[in-house]
């Protein structure tokens, strides 16, 4: 179990780490750009990541003391934060480095700058965020610190030296940093793979701008929206598990993923639907790529927020080496899909969108599998899968006529506004009138209670 001495050994011994590989990543930021990445500028965007990889090596660590002491809270609370900082800082700086970019690229006449900027937005959202968030958890540890006492202190240091404390960090650390590597392997790879296809850079500056700044954006929102109503069951099923209350865990599992399945499907159905709108409300101009991969990959959001619930429920229970096969064979997946839609399908960009949310699905089907062997719950497909997408499908129509009707005289960011909220409501309640949910569903379902008042008024439920 990790205490407040070995936390801070930790913490000195992992910055020491961190600023070597940041120095090293400083001295081959050109070096990389030019023979690996082989896009222009793109050093300085490395030079940028630099200083938040630290931070987070350090954050890392002062989580890892908390999981250590049993106490889920303050990892859950950064987990939340970190998505919801990126999500605003990097709305922010994308937008603010972008505007600046598009200037430059006019002056100096070269396209390049303005993808260089957004991207460098969102480093510095990353870098942002990342502080932040281990000053959040550097003052819960001062504060959890100082009320353990220093008998604690002093017992570490005559049981356990520096070199024990990081034998112990590095020994247990390999499947972690593993885990972490094969889970954001598909972008770089298919960054590299794209750049090599793609010879011309003012094209490739424009496909993989609008796969990686905007069509990833857009669904990234949704899949941080969507799994943070889906934490707290992941947190109820494991906490179930370790007491082996087999009875209460199988009810939470299956809770969390109905709900994820209805918000999920719903979201990806109204991304598609409402593709134009949204790309017009969040980057003004028209965006032509960007709104067909959205409407051709929306998928991807059912997909990652399900793959991230399955992925982290075995993570939660120590099935480490499951989750590190699912990944395996999903970079696996995504490298051979990508390589052959690149040279043989001639499918450009879109290569990129096709083999990530058909690898995630793989991903997605064998976690699940094995979340449901070691639950040893079945799945009523009728009941949590069928009838939410065939009310999201019946709810997309009315999107798609309200995106038509509307838009042109109220704009794109009032009309996604009105279609959503009136989407949303019509689609649930076509969900209680399906029965779809249950009024003991509810009670796990963000909002459930205001849903079941619905419902009652409606006479659904008595």
């Amino acid at each position: 179990m990790f205490n407040s001495f070995k936390t801070s050994s930790c913490l000195v011994v992992q910055i020491i780490v961190g600023a070597v590989f940041g120095f090293l990543c400083l001295a081959l930021a050109e070096p990389l750009a030019k023979n690996f990445l082989n896009i222009p500028y793109s050093s300085l965007i490395i030079t940028v990541l630099v200083p938040a990889l630290v931070l987070r090596v350090a954050s890392d660590v002062c989580k890892g003391y908390f999981l250590g002491q049993g106490s889920e809270l303050p990892a859950a609370v950064s987990a939340v934060l970190r998505q919801v900082l990126f999500l605003g800082f990097g709305l922010l700086f994308i937008g603010v480095l972008g505007n600046y970019g598009e200037k430059v690229s006019r002056l100096l006449g070269d396209e390049a700058y303005h993808s260089m900027y957004r991207s460098v937005g969102i480093t510095v959202s990353f870098g942002v965020t990342e502080l932040l968030v281990l000053l959040f958890l550097v003052i819960v540890f001062i504060g959890h610190r100082k009320s353990a006492g220093k008998q604690e202190k002093e017992g570490m240091k005559k049981t356990e030296s520096l070199v024990d404390t990081v034998r112990v960090l590095y020994g247990t650390r390999g499947i972690s940093v593993l885990l972490l590597v094969l889970l954001e392997l598909p972008l770089w790879m298919g960054m590299v793979l794209y750049r090599k296809k793609e010879s011309g850079i003012d094209i490739f500056s424009e496909n993989y701008g609008a796969y990686a700044g905007k069509y990833l954006v857009i669904c990234g929102i949704a899949v941080v929206i969507g799994y943070l109503c889906l934490i707290a069951a992941n947190a109820r099923t494991a906490g179930y598990l370790r007491k082996e209350d087999q009875r209460y865990a199988k009810s939470s599992f299956l809770g969390g993923f109905q709900t994820g399945v209805a918000l999920t499907v719903y979201m990806a159905v109204f991304t598609a639907m409402m593709a134009g709108q949204l790309t017009g409300a969040f980057y003004g101009a028209e965006q032509k790529t960007a709104e067909s991969m959205l409407k051709q990959g929306s998928a991807l959001i059912v997909i990652a927020v399900l793959g991230l619930y399955f992925g982290r429920l075995l993570l939660l229970t120590g099935r480490k080496y499951q989750l590190l096969a699912a990944l395996g064979g999903m970079d696996v997946l995504f490298l051979l899909l990508s390589v052959i839609l690149l040279n043989v399908g001639k499918c450009g960009a879109y290569a990129l969108v096709y083999a990530f949310w058909a690898a995630g699905a793989v991903f997605c089907l064998v976690a699940g599998f094995f979340c449901c062997r070691i639950l040893r719950v079945g799945i009523d497909w009728m009941r949590l899968v069928v009838i939410p997408v065939g009310a999201a499908c019946a709810v997309g129509l009315l999107c798609m006529l309200l995106g038509k009707g509307l838009t042109p005289h109220l704009g794109n960011g009032a009309t996604v506004v009105f279609a959503f909220v009136l989407s949303f409501a019509i689609y649930w309640v076509i969900l209680l009138f399906l029965r779809c949910f249950k009024a003991s569903d509810l009670k796990t379902v963000p909002g459930g209670k205001l849903i079941l008042k619905v419902g009652q008024a409606l006479h659904i439920f008595s």
